[in-house]
């Protein structure tokens, strides 16, 4: 069920869980974010906020580079660990999972950019053909220099 939580926070940010790989002590995700100014944006500070949590688990953060039909690809990697004792093994035996729920509020929880870029935006009470009729068209049809004072 936590799993399951974390997913939901992380699609609420633009990420797309790719695949992911359990331990008891470990979890890795692997996903993409939606290739969109705004969602990149709100994404990396979503990175932001985890990586200057102090939480109960360790969280690393990082692109991994992939080869795709003959193209460079990035995923983002996320690893959620939980915090070893000096013997290397997990303190008090804890299982990774009891910490999603906590990992998923501060995902949550992150600030969003209130800054938005128009990226088009559609002129009103111009037709598409505006420019095939009248005087104003192609660099042919349009008077420039000492015809165009007539």
């Amino acid at each position: 069920m936590s799993i399951k939580l974390l997913h939901q926070a992380l699609a609420s940010r633009g990420f797309e869980v790719i695949n992911q790989q359990e331990a008891p002590t470990r979890l890795q995700i692997r996903g993409r974010v939606q290739r969109n100014l705004n969602v990149e944006r709100n994404w990396l500070l979503v990175v932001y906020y985890l990586l200057d949590w102090d939480g109960p688990c360790g969280i690393d953060i990082s692109k991994q580079y992939v080869k795709h039909d003959g193209q460079l690809r990035f995923v983002w990697r996320i690893i959620l660990q939980q915090a070893a004792s000096l013997s290397g093994t997990a303190l008090d035996g804890e299982n990774i999972t009891k910490h999603l729920e906590e990992v998923s509020k501060r995902i949550a929880s992150a600030p969003k950019s209130n800054r938005v870029e128009l990226e088009s935006f559609p002129l009103y009470g111009v037709g598409p053909n505006r420019n095939s009729k009248g005087n104003v068209g192609p660099v042919g049809k349009v008077a420039v220099g000492p015809a165009a004072r007539r």
